[in-house]
């Protein structure tokens, strides 16, 4: 199979996995949000459930440490 070829095959299998995905996708997250009367979930607070409470020493630090994430990225990737 030569790279044109199987380029055409990933991207008919892109575009069917979106199509079916597109429907679905958005009816969960409506079904949430009328629980929540309105309000979007949070996916932070799921996560925050399986993880102790933090001090607020250590979520400064957290959030530092992105910060720095954050920056290299847009330093490697805005070039």
């Amino acid at each position: 199979m030569s790279e044109e070829e199987s380029n055409k095959v990933h991207v008919e299998v892109n575009s069917e996995e979106e199509s079916e995905d597109k429907p679905d996708s958005l009816s969960p997250q409506i079904e949430s949000e009328e629980k929540l009367n309105g309000l979007p979930l949070q996916k932070e607070s799921e996560e925050s459930e399986e993880e102790p409470e933090l001090s607020l020493e250590e979520l400064k630090k957290l959030l530092s440490q992105e910060k720095e994430k954050t920056m290299e990225y847009e330093l490697k990737f805005k070039r």
